[in-house]
């Protein structure tokens, strides 16, 4: 098992990190070469990609699962539902709240020579920072490595033990933003650590990866948001989930101690591991 999980990562690795290279060396002034920022949507499907490739060997029971989890949207437990649909947007508000607070919102006028200003803004915002990012990386992440790690790691330690493998992963895109230094990376990390929270009990609570992909897609949609709006409400979003995650971290820990397959609906799991039954 080991072995799988460290063929899986070196996979997701090598797809990203090969193909965002080109845009690294460009934006570094590196190259003379002419790379749009979309460019990182096909980075981005790099867990995918591992995923995909690692499940090849694994028969059709275990694909058969990976694809339910990714699909299946009927019973799936309204705690979970919430958690994914509705939270993202309670850390937007808390950010509105605060910008409110220290001054009123920007205008139309002032939001419009910003990100959400342009065509090209809007879809690199919400279609390929969000839609494509959530599913490219959560069904790697969240659908083939959590149940397999989940097997030998209680919830609170495999998102543990997760943050390095995927924090890393994000290297390439990180490096690309030729503005971002030390503080950024020290806020980025803490951003990746506080999402793997929540996607753990998101997963631990519904066994959907489609969930999983959810909420990633909205928490970058609407923090991407507070971050057009202004840097107080992006530092209010950023902190606004961190304090959440604390909370989700605590609910991990008292969930259990034990490994095991998380959800209800029986996430995939590898030939011989043990599936979770149905809900009640």
């Amino acid at each position: 098992m080991g072995n799988r999980i460290l063929k899986f990562a070196l996979v997701a690795y090598a797809w990203t990190w090969v193909t965002t290279l080109p845009l690294l060396l460009s934006n570094r002034g590196i190259v003379d070469w002419q790379i749009p920022g979309e460019w990182e949507g096909l980075g981005a499907l790099g867990p995918l990609v591992a995923a995909l490739v690692m499940l090849r060997s694994e028969g059709p029971e275990a694909r058969r699962r990976f694809w339910r989890s990714l699909t299946g949207w009927r019973g799936l437990p309204r705690a979970g539902v919430w958690l994914a649909l509705v939270t993202p947007f309670a850390f937007l508000a808390v950010a509105l709240a605060f910008q409110v607070a220290r001054g009123g919102l920007p205008g139309w006028a002032e939001l419009s020579t910003g990100r959400l200003g342009t065509l090209r803004g809007v879809v690199d915002l919400f279609v390929i920072g969000s839609l494509v990012q959530g599913f490219g990386e959560e069904t790697g992440w969240r659908g083939y490595l959590q149940p397999r790690l989940r097997t030998r790691l209680a919830p609170f330690a495999f998102t543990l033990a997760l943050f390095p493998i995927w924090l890393f992963w994000h290297m390439p895109f990180f490096l690309s933003r030729v503005e971002f230094g030390l503080p950024q990376f020290a806020g980025f990390a803490l951003g990746i650590l506080s999402a793997g929270f929540f996607l753990t009990l998101i997963v631990e609570l519904s066994g959907s990866v489609l969930l999983a992909v959810a909420f990633h897609a909205l928490l970058n949609a609407t923090r991407g948001t507070a971050l057009a709006v202004s840097t107080t409400a992006f530092l209010s979003y950023g902190l606004a989930v961190t304090v959440g995650a604390v909370a989700v971290a605590v609910i991990l820990w008292r969930r259990g101690r034990e490994p095991g397959v998380p959800a209800p609906l029986g996430v995939p799991a590898g030939p011989g591991l043990p599936v979770a039954s149905p809900a009640g």
